[in-house]
């Protein structure tokens, strides 16, 4: 495999794991909508939106406590993977550079 095979092929590997990545970025930004749509109906809702029991202000406290602490896991796991998704796009950009430099593309 020469110079320019390796690179390509490279490349191929970096752009399927950048989908990925971009694939799930997508479902934790989605699931951090729900969170906080999940957490806004409880707290602003005298009855739970399911079993329509009436929701105590204690009850809403410990909810609360528990969303923000999903919400949160969530938060690091987008940070996460968009500085992989930064990460992907920079050595993605490096080969095609290289590649292009090197007379092929």
């Amino acid at each position: 495999m020469n110079y320019d095979e390796h690179v390509k092929k490279r490349l191929e590997d970096l752009r399927a794991e950048l989908r990925e990545v971009a694939s799930e970025l997508t479902k934790l930004r989605r699931e951090q909508r729900e969170c906080k749509r999940n957490l806004d109906l409880v707290v602003s809702s005298a009855y739970c939106p399911l079993c329509l029991q009436p929701l105590s202000l204690e009850y809403k406290y410990e909810y609360s406590d528990k969303v923000a602490a999903i919400f949160r896991d969530i938060e690091k796991r987008i940070a996460l993977a968009a500085e992989k998704q930064a990460s992907l796009e920079h050595e993605i950009r490096s080969l095609e550079e290289a590649l292009g430099g090197a007379g092929g593309g």
